[in-house]
């Protein structure tokens, strides 16, 4: 055995230990121990917390985007929310996809304008924050509708 595989054994039995005994199926790596096991739990109460601020967050923002939408200035403007996915069509600029990614725990984003985006949730501020740069989801997707349609759009206080 090598002291490598060692720390991966312990580290996995502690993880096995804290978990009632069950081992953590496909336990992330830490960023700074590349080779040190992080155990991720998944307990119902943060399965719910997360399908609630997702929830509340996708069916505000269904409410406001639309209603911009409606009386916004793009000609081919289209909303639509089915199981958790948001489709926001802006016609030649190009589709949204928002959608809840319960696996991670994250509202994923494909924008048109800047790509592919995760937001994971901060109860603390409630609001979904890209950990890359720091930017928030409702302010980053305020930016770009309003850049591509014109007129104004408040997206604050999604999960309140």
């Amino acid at each position: 055995w090598s002291a490598r595989a060692s720390r991966r054994g312990l580290a996995a039995a502690r993880c096995a230990l804290v978990s009632g005994g069950r081992p953590t199926p496909g336990a992330r790596r830490d960023a700074h121990h590349a080779n040190s096991p992080v155990c991720s739990f998944s307990t119902a109460s943060e399965d719910a917390a997360f399908h609630h601020a997702a929830d509340e967050m996708l069916g505000n923002l269904q409410d406001r985007v639309e209603a911009w939408g409606e009386d916004g200035e793009l000609e081919d403007f289209d909303f639509s929310a089915e199981a958790g996915v948001v489709t926001v069509a802006l016609g030649e600029k190009g589709t949204y996809v928002i959608n809840k990614q319960a696996p991670n725990r994250q509202i994923w984003v494909s924008s048109p304008f800047s790509g592919p985006l995760r937001y994971d949730y901060d109860a603390l501020q409630k609001k979904w924050v890209y950990k890359r740069d720091g930017s928030a989801l409702h302010e980053r997707l305020r930016d770009e509708l309003v850049a591509a349609g014109g007129g104004q759009l408040d997206l604050d206080g999604l999960n309140e």
